[in-house]
């Protein structure tokens, strides 16, 4: 039999944390901005508002940008500090 060593991915480091979570961000953020359509839909059924309203414009643009701005800064602070 032969004796396997699992050692995990190289980027699996505690240092490496953060740079991997903001880059997860990112994708996360740009992908609901690439399908805002998509995920109004999603939004609308779980609380329901008007479809040109106020709260419809902060929950597909607004959240997503929020969301890729905590992810640079994530991947900022892996080099920074």
């Amino acid at each position: 039999m032969y004796a396997v060593n699992s050692t995990g991915s190289a980027l699996g480091t505690p240092e490496n944390a953060p740079l991997l979570i903001g880059l997860a961000l990112v994708a996360l953020a740009t992908l609901a901005l690439w399908y805002r359509r998509d995920v109004y839909w999603v939004y609308r059924s779980i609380v329901r508002y008007p479809e040109h309203g106020l709260v419809s414009g902060i929950l597909q643009v607004v959240v997503p940008i929020l969301v890729m701005v905590a992810g640079i800064a994530l991947i900022v602070l892996r080099f920074v500090g």
